[in-house]
C-alpha cells in the first residue's frame, strides 16, 4: 500500500511538472519588447566649419565594451551617375554622388542605401559641411553597353606614295533598360601622336564630344528610360612605311 501511495505521488508530481497543451495554449504571450528609445545630439556648427554635439542626456559606457552611440541622422541629397569606358570596361559602372548636409562627417565604415535597398559597405573620408563626395560605386545591370568594330579598310601598298594606310569605324550602343533617365559619362580613346611621320585624322565636329584632348574622346548624355543611343565614329592612321607603331593597331 505504501508503495502504491508512493507511486501515486509521483504521478501527480509529474502531472505538475508537465502543463497539458491546452494550457500552454491557452497561457498568456509574453509582454512585448520595451521601444529602444533613440536621442539624437544637438548639433551646431562653430567657426572653421567644425561641429559640436551636445547629446541630450548622460551617457554611460562601461569600460571594456563597445556600444555603439547614435549622435545625428540626416538624409544626405544624392544623384546616381553612371560611367563606361568602353576601351577597358565590359560593363557600365554606377555610384552616387551625395551632397552632404551642415554637419561633419566622420571617416569610418559606411553602409550606402539607394531608394532604401541596401548596396553595400564602403570607406568614406572625413567630410566636411556641404562638401560632395561619390559613394557606393557598383556594376549597374540595368544599363547595357558594346563597342563594335564595324569597318577596317587597309589600303594596298603603293597608293599612298610610300606610307601605310588604315581606317576604322566604330559604333557605341548604350542601352538604358532602368525604369528611370540616367546620365552617363561616355569616355572613348582613339591612336593619337604629335610626330608628323604618324598622322591620324579624324573629323572630330561631327560627333558631338563634350571633350577631347590627346586622343581621349568625352561624351556626356541623358538617355531616357527603355531607349538606346548609338554612336558611330571613325578616324585613318597614315604612317611611313618601315615604321614601328606602339601600341600595335586592330
Amino acid at each position: 500500500a505504501k508503495r502504491a501511495m508512493a507511486g501515486g505521488g509521483m504521478r501527480a508530481m509529474a502531472k505538475e511538472e508537465a502543463p497539458s497543451a491546452a494550457k500552454l495554449a491557452a497561457a498568456p504571450p509574453p509582454p512585448p519588447a520595451p521601444e529602444m528609445m533613440i536621442e539624437e545630439a544637438e548639433v551646431e556648427e562653430v567657426e572653421g566649419g567644425i561641429a559640436r554635439y551636445e547629446p541630450p542626456s548622460l551617457v554611460t559606457i562601461e569600460s571594456g565594451q563597445k556600444k555603439p552611440v547614435d549622435l545625428i541622422s540626416e538624409d544626405l541629397k544624392s544623384k546616381t551617375l553612371h560611367y563606361w569606358y568602353p576601351d577597358g570596361m565590359v560593363d557600365v559602372v554606377a555610384e552616387n554622388e551625395v551632397t552632404n548636409g551642415d554637419s561633419v562627417l566622420m571617416a569610418g565604415k559606411a553602409k550606402i542605401y539607394a531608394h532604401g535597398e541596401y548596396i553595400g559597405e564602403t570607406e568614406i573620408p572625413f567630410t566636411s559641411p556641404r562638401e560632395k563626395r561619390t559613394l557606393g560605386t557598383r556594376i549597374a545591370h540595368d544599363v547595357k553597353a558594346e563597342k563594335k568594330l564595324v569597318d577596317k579598310t587597309i589600303h594596298k601598298a603603293g597608293l599612298t606614295k610610300g606610307k601605310l594606310k588604315r581606317e576604322y569605324t566604330y559604333r557605341l550602343t548604350i542601352e538604358n533598360l532602368s525604369k528611370d533617365q540616367i546620365e552617363i559619362e561616355v569616355v572613348d580613346r582613339m591612336p593619337h601622336s604629335n610626330e608628323p611621320e604618324l598622322e591620324v585624322n579624324m573629323d572630330i565636329n561631327k560627333l558631338g564630344v563634350h571633350k577631347q584632348e590627346l586622343g581621349v574622346i568625352t561624351w556626356n548624355l541623358g538617355i531616357p528610360s527603355k531607349e538606346k543611343h548609338t554612336i558611330e565614329y571613325g578616324y585613318e592612321v597614315e604612317w611611313k612605311r618601315g615604321r614601328a607603331v606602339y601600341p600595335p593597331l586592330p
